[in-house]
């Protein structure tokens, strides 16, 4: 090795890899870990000087030394850290550190439900892994690829549509030293199939861990997914996720995010409106305090005519918590008919907490419907006295108005047990 090519070197990028996984994997694996590891090394950790990651700070990844491992760690107080109770009706698959946890798992594992190393076993997922999700635009992705061995696999056959949705729920361990983990999820919706999935990342608060999941979804023709990412882990977790979902003629997707927890959170939400007359509704709360940092960045590709996107973040933000919103939305040249909204609101309760938020429109086509907005705001004062004139306190008159701003996105979450658990979390906290 040339010394240019070891002054290049990042330790941190080395130090994430080290524990990649060896030893005999097939070989479709093997070559995708191989462009995961490529990818991760020639982009590195991004700084403030690249545009994507400009308001978010990733120090905390340089300052701890996150290693994976393929066994898990022993959970603390038994994991009991989920919101979405148990009992609900549907599939419950736990994870711990990323790696499958038949015990602790409901109704086990089926042809449509199972693990990622249970179902790739054949080489089945071989042309369905990496093909959704876009290794170049995406660097934590490339390094979940990079360790590719377990997550949860969901493929609904043809018409089919599960009654009860499917609950899959990553847990990290707690206690030790930092983990790194790098769970994988594949849902496939195959033609005029439907289901409903909640993907749920929680742990201890004293846990140290770095997670960075991606999810990788296809939603056939005339299918329906519906999707839940909730993430609550403990307050000094990093978690940097990735969601990509590709949607054939006239299928469904509506894409719930829900960031409650963790130290430094960025989800990045990727939708292809690949074929004619899909349909996507991304819907987002964050609510944080402290010195929590949340991070929100989609991308909305209408690649073919009379497709349909809306999109409405909300956040609520305290202390001394900072959040983002960038939302893309691009429409190609030749995709007429189009409909796109794009809306971020945010509720601020100190003056400390700030937002930096940035909708963007890309348009190279005549025929479409496009608008955006964002709002920054605190509190309406004249909403406040009207409610302290009718008798009510001070603290009663916030929660009234906070519960009512955040309402509109728990509405939007059509799993009432989990909905009914959100509402409740966050009376609780603010």
């Amino acid at each position: 090795m040339t010394d240019r090519a070891l002054a290049e070197i990042d330790p941190a990028v080395e130090g994430l890899l080290a524990s990649a996984p060896e030893g005999n994997a097939p070989a479709w694996l093997a070559a995708l870990r191989g462009r995961g590891v490529e990818r991760f090394r020639e982009t590195g950790i991004p700084g403030n000087r690249v545009e994507a990651w400009r308001f978010t700070d990733l120090k905390p990844l340089r300052k701890r030394t996150y290693r994976w491992s393929p066994e898990p760690g022993r959970l603390v107080d038994g994991g009991a850290f989920a919101l979405v109770p148990e009992g609900f009706g549907g599939p419950r698959l736990v994870f711990v550190d990323g790696v499958f946890a038949p015990e602790l798992s409901g109704e086990g594992s089926s042809a449509a439900v199972s693990s990622l190393t249970a179902a790739s076993a054949d080489g089945a997922l071989g042309g369905l892994l990496g093909s959704v999700v876009n290794l170049e635009r995406h660097v934590f992705a490339a390094l979940n690829t990079a360790f590719l061995s377990d997550g949860a696999v969901i493929r609904i056959p043809k018409d089919a549509a599960p009654e009860a949705p499917i609950h899959l729920l990553f847990l990290v361990s707690g206690g030790g030293e930092p983990r790194a983990v790098y769970p994988r999820t594949v849902i496939e919706a195959a033609s005029g199939a439907r289901v409903r999935v909640i993907e749920e990342y929680a742990g201890p608060a004293e846990a140290e861990a770095f997670t960075a999941p991606v999810t990788e979804i296809v939603v056939g023709e005339n299918a329906s997914v519906d999707h839940v990412k909730l993430q609550r882990e403990g307050a000094k977790t990093v978690h940097l996720g990735t969601v990509a979902a590709r949607l054939e003629r006239n299928a469904r997707f509506s894409g719930h995010s829900l960031s409650i927890g963790g130290r430094l959170v960025r989800t990045d939400v990727d939708v292809d409106l690949a074929g004619e007359g899909a349909e996507c509704a991304l819907n987002g709360l964050y609510a944080v305090a402290g010195r929590q940092h949340v991070d929100h960045h989609t991308y909305v590709d209408h690649a073919s005519p009379h497709t349909v996107s809306r999109q409405l973040y909300k956040g609520v933000l305290d202390g001394r918590a900072t959040g983002v919103f960038n939302g893309r939305v691009l429409i190609r040249e030749g995709a007429q008919r189009i409909d796109a909204s794009q809306t971020n609101n945010n509720l601020l309760l100190s003056d400390e907490a700030l937002v930096n938020t940035n909708p963007e429109l890309e348009i190279f086509a005549d025929d479409v419907k496009a608008r955006h907005g964002a709002t920054i705001g605190q509190i309406d004062e004249d909403a406040l006295f009207y409610l302290r004139s009718r008798g009510i306190d001070q603290a009663e008159a916030r929660r009234i108005l906070i519960q009512g701003f955040a309402g509109e996105m728990l509405e939007r979450v059509g799993i009432e047990p989990l909905r009914d658990a959100l509402a409740a979390f966050l009376e609780e906290r603010f």
